[in-house]
């Protein structure tokens, strides 16, 4: 029996829907767990345009860990929670650059004074940066494109699911519950990362669950054999706007023939102007998952603005209990 087989041994019974309930989750940080990946592609695509970084191979990353646990990383996956868009991790190694002593101290604590500090500055750099940015971002996904076109299993090696959320996406699958991907990522890469996340060497889903479905299963029988499909990838292909998530929203809402109190925004990261613009667009199912790319203070900050917070392991009850009280 292998991973997939054995974690999904065991499904949680969860109230099921009467209705048909969309869950529109990010990828990163509530699926998948690519802060390393992304480490590793943006230093490289850094070095493209700037020597300050050295470039690295795939197996000195994946073998070195002076290469994969360096302070430069540890800083980078600190700092990981203002991330929302790839140009965004050009802006971060620049503040590990400028602010070296500063990127030190949040390795060891993400407290609110150090937080802040580096919060105005990204902002600042931002705004200083937006040629470089759109140059970083072209490198990026050219490097990321020639390192799986290099070798696609060591690539996966770079990252893996969160196997928590495996398990509660199950228990949601087989309970009725819709699942989908609305992310800033592309849709390919997206798909494509989830089918090598059930190759024999990964293991961490069944072929089964990410099989191609044609738009018939779609509409008419609801593809309940699939978990994963790609027709329910709404990425960066399809956004209007860098950060129009409510219009993502409209879109599987459209797609899935359902009102929008039947989807449910399922994220990591509180982002107040993002939850404004949803909320305005009708949608107020939000809810955010502990554990993923956030400061601990956004947990706080989501709850007082009347959004529920729940851990990764309770996701699915959560979620359904959710769904049961509003009558779905």
């Amino acid at each position: 029996m292998d991973i997939a087989d054995m974690r999904g041994a065991n499904m949680q019974k969860i109230y099921q829907p009467k209705k048909k309930v969309v869950i529109a989750s990010s990828i990163e940080g509530v699926f998948n767990n690519g802060a390393k990946e992304c480490g590793f592609i943006s230093i490289n695509a850094l070095s493209r345009i700037n020597p300050f970084f050295k470039k690295n191979t795939m197996d000195e990353f994946i073998q070195d860990k002076s290469v994969s646990d360096s302070k430069e990383m540890k800083a980078f996956l600190a700092l990981r929670p203002l991330v929302k868009v790839a140009e965004d991790y050009y802006t971060v190694l620049q503040l590990i650059k400028n602010y070296p002593a500063e990127a030190e101290k949040i390795i060891e604590s993400k407290d609110e004074k150090i937080v802040s500090f580096f919060e105005k500055r990204f902002e600042a750099l931002k705004a200083a940066t937006k040629a470089q940015r759109e140059d970083f971002k072209k490198a990026f996904y050219d490097e990321r494109d020639e390192r799986k076109a290099e070798s696609m299993e060591k690539w996966q090696l770079l990252q893996s699911p969160f196997i928590e959320t495996v398990d509660e996406f199950r228990a949601l699958h087989a309970n009725g519950y819709i699942l989908s991907f609305v992310t800033s990522k592309d849709e390919k890469s997206t798909y494509e990362l989830c089918v090598a996340y059930s190759s024999p060497m990964a293991g961490y889903l069944k072929e089964e669950e990410v099989k191609p479905v044609s738009r018939e299963e779609i509409y008419f029988m609801g593809s309940s054999a699939c978990m994963i499909t790609p027709q329910r990838i709404i990425g960066r292909e399809r956004m209007p706007g860098k950060k129009d998530k409510a219009a993502q929203l409209d879109i599987i809402a459209k797609q899935e023939n359902v009102s929008k109190g039947q989807v449910f925004r399922l994220d990591d990261m509180y982002n107040a102007d993002e939850v404004k613009d949803m909320r305005q667009a009708g949608y107020e199912n939000i809810i955010i998952v502990k554990g993923g790319y956030a400061f601990d203070m956004e947990y706080e900050k989501a709850q007082k603005d009347g959004i529920l917070v729940v851990e990764r392991e309770n996701m699915a009850a959560a979620i359904a209990n959710k769904a049961k009280e509003l009558g779905l």
